[in-house]
């Protein structure tokens, strides 16, 4: 868990910090979400692995296409219509 540090942090510590929890928030809210990765549904811890990483597949599948397109990277939700 990256945490900012404690005290006072310099402004473009706080900044880079905000970034990268935003970009991980995404993620996460396309895991469970879209994904379904809230309830995977698996029997086995060996079956829970297997989804996760198919699921992190088709997220880094995802950001691939959107970058090959020239489209945000984490426009995920509208990276196929409807």
């Amino acid at each position: 868990m990256l945490t900012p540090p404690k005290g006072r942090a310099p402004p473009h510590a706080r900044r880079q910090h905000g970034r990268w929890r935003q970009i991980v928030e995404t993620i996460n809210g396309h895991l469970t979400r879209p994904f379904g990765l809230h309830f995977p549904g698996a029997r086995t811890p060996h079956g829970l692995l297997t989804r996760i990483a198919a699921k992190l597949a088709a997220v880094n599948l995802g950001l691939w296409l959107n970058h090959l397109f020239g489209r945000p990277a984490l426009a995920l939700a509208t990276l196929f219509p409807g």
